[in-house]
């Protein structure tokens, strides 16, 4: 065999080798950047989450908000149904809505898995009424698997019920 050719084959894989290469940092910068914007979003996300949590002064605010504007459905539920103060129903929605909102920047971007904690939320009913009531407001693929679990849940509760009047063995 030739050197020359010998050289051409050396040459060709090491540029297959540098492009290879081009593309392995590419994927990592990529993987970097999405990394970097997601923990600034659950950052930004949980310190919004500290603030109303912890501030005591804005549930009122808020409340006297949406007496003017309306209260909203799950909050209204959460006041005749447990008896909650205006303010404190403001405070129970968004400590609700921020763990639903968390569940959903997860899933969006890839994080984990958020199966297991939507299916813990819905088995909840504060929490199953809040993402009925509040759905909209959140994105569709999310919401498609949010349904998606809740159809599971309610199907293994429904075969998990024993019936009266159709076949199998009787009790």
């Amino acid at each position: 065999m030739n050197w020359d050719a010998i050289g051409a084959i050396g040459e060709l894989l090491s540029s297959i080798v540098v492009i290879v290469s081009l593309v392995y940092i590419a994927i990592q910068v990529r993987d970097t950047k999405r990394a970097a914007q997601r923990t600034a979003h659950q950052d930004r996300q949980a310190a919004l989450g500290r603030t109303v949590l912890t501030t005591p002064e804005l549930a009122p605010i808020l409340a006297k908000v949406n007496a003017i504007a309306g209260i909203p459905p799950f909050q209204k539920a959460m006041q005749e149904t447990y008896g909650l103060s205006p303010a404190e129903a403001e405070l129970y929605t968004r400590h609700v809505g921020s763990g639903w909102r968390a569940l959903e920047t997860d899933f969006l971007t890839g994080d984990l898995d958020v199966r297991i904690p939507i299916r813990h939320r819905l088995e909840g009913s504060p929490s199953r009424r809040f993402i009925e009531y509040r759905g909209a407001f959140f994105d569709p693929r999310f919401m498609e698997l949010v349904n998606r679990i809740k159809s599971e849940l309610e199907q293994e509760r429904n075969s998990a019920s024993p019936r009266l009047d159709g076949p199998g063995p009787r009790p």
